[in-house]
């Protein structure tokens, strides 16, 4: 590299990365002699990056390198208090996480790379969501449901008929990375 832009040796061919998030909270309260209340997060990030070379000839003194990553991050919060004579409160979060990357080099495509090819496709995925719901009174009811899920795929693809030709490494990978977290609490006193 020099001077910021890659040495006539090396060629990146295509890489497209992509970071997406999204957040959402609520939050309820109530009070009184009857008292109820509710609170709903909902969080969703499923961004799918594709990254995909033709039939075409690519030739590189260096390496070639075909990347896809992306990385979705969901969190979901909620919090709620009632107090009342009777009071019922109830805390719902949603946090799902989903999409991916897709890296392909296209059948009848061909590569010739002086130093290492990487065809690679990579995600890191999360989601995370709390809720907590507290109340009191002489007669008091407090539920809170938490809930993550993260569905993620990658997928690097030689199509049929592709050449590939590397004074060094060939690596062809698909990675996903999911994590997901879920925690509740309530609590009522009276």
């Amino acid at each position: 590299m020099r001077d910021g832009h890659p040495s006539a040796d090396t060629r990146t061919a295509e890489r497209f990365a992509l970071d997406k998030g999204a957040h959402a909270s609520a939050a309820a309260s109530g009070g009184g002699a009857l008292a109820g209340n509710g609170a709903d997060a909902n969080a969703s990030a499923a961004a799918v990056v594709t990254t995909a070379v033709g039939a075409v000839a690519l030739v590189a003194g260096g390496d070639v390198t075909i990347a896809s990553l992306s990385h979705n991050d969901a969190s979901a919060s909620g919090n709620g208090l009632t107090v009342g004579v009777a009071g019922v409160g109830v805390v719902l979060g949603t946090a799902t996480a989903g999409g991916g990357s897709d890296a392909s080099l296209a059948g009848g495509g061909s590569v010739s790379a002086g130093g290492d090819f990487s065809l690679a496709s990579h995600s890191d995925n999360s989601a995370t969501a709390s809720t907590v719901s507290s109340g009191g009174g002489l007669a008091s009811g407090q539920g809170a449901v938490a809930t993550a899920t993260v569905s993620a795929s990658d997928q690097s693809t030689l199509g049929s008929g592709a050449q590939v030709t590397a004074g060094g490494d060939s690596v062809v990978q698909g990675r996903a990375t999911n994590n997901a977290s879920a925690t509740a609490g309530s609590g009522s006193f009276g």
